[in-house]
């Protein structure tokens, strides 16, 4: 049977809730202390955070950087015991930061059907359900490979940002949200930059080798949102702005 959004949005665990709250916690205290700075576009956030979807949109970016950094790993790892999950994986509805939380009004803090945004979750029912059901056909059955990883997350980073497109595009944005305040959807990329600089990735902290977010306007609009909405601010220099060519204060 085809599960769907609502379905991870209804059954989270205990457990799930307790740590999303925590999550919610810190990331609210955070973006009180967060320096605040332009995006890729040299928008300052008091202007970002009017657009209805500004929240989904850095998520969805957040993500994205999430399984640059994962890489084959996220797939191709030894197995776990019987009966425990990958937890790790953003596609895993019991990953701590799952992309399906991105349609929660607060950073990765799970939220009632109520609330979530119908935009978003639309736009996770078209693009990312399809690569779920593969997915979840390939962990259940213990068929994947090295190929088969590869090619789940090459679309797995397709379907974000076709994600992140619609939440752009959303009807309820008005034009300037649709034209001036994100970084253009297209060119599209199924790949990520290999990079060994650890300012350049929020979720790395070694100058071993390692993968991110490829497109400069992307990687700048979603470091962004971490520094201010995540905290990345408490252990990432500014330093990281310059030297992937953001815009500067």
């Amino acid at each position: 049977m085809r599960r769907t959004i609502n379905t991870f949005a209804t059954t989270r665990s205990f457990r799930c809730a307790v740590i999303a709250a925590l999550a919610l916690v810190a990331a609210t205290q955070a973006s009180d202390v967060a320096p605040k700075r332009p995006n890729a576009l040299s928008v300052g956030a008091s202007l970002r955070r009017q657009c209805n979807t500004y929240q989904q949109i850095g998520c969805i970016g957040d993500v994205m950087s999430r399984v640059c950094r994962l890489g084959t790993e996220s797939l191709h790892m030894p197995w776990l015991p019987e009966g425990v999950e990958n937890v790790h994986h953003p596609l895993q509805q019991t990953s701590m930061e799952n992309v399906y939380l991105c349609c929660c009004p607060s950073p990765f803090a799970a939220c009632p059907k109520s609330v979530r945004h119908a935009a978003c979750d639309l736009a996770l029912e078209r693009h990312i359900m399809p690569v779920y059901e593969t997915y979840a056909e390939v962990m259940m059955n213990k068929t994947f490979d090295a190929p088969m990883a590869t090619a789940i997350n090459k679309e797995m980073l397709r379907s974000l940002q076709n994600v992140r497109k619609d939440l752009i595009a959303a009807p309820e944005n008005d034009k300037r949200c649709q034209t001036k305040l994100f970084a253009p959807a297209e060119p599209m990329f199924d790949e990520c930059k290999i990079s060994k600089n650890e300012n350049q990735d929020a979720h790395h902290d070694s100058d071993d080798e390692h993968f991110v977010i490829p497109r400069k306007g992307i990687h700048c609009e979603t470091m962004t949102w971490q520094w201010e909405e995540l905290g990345a601010h408490r252990y990432l220099s500014e330093d990281m702005f310059k030297e992937i060519g953001c815009p500067g204060e």
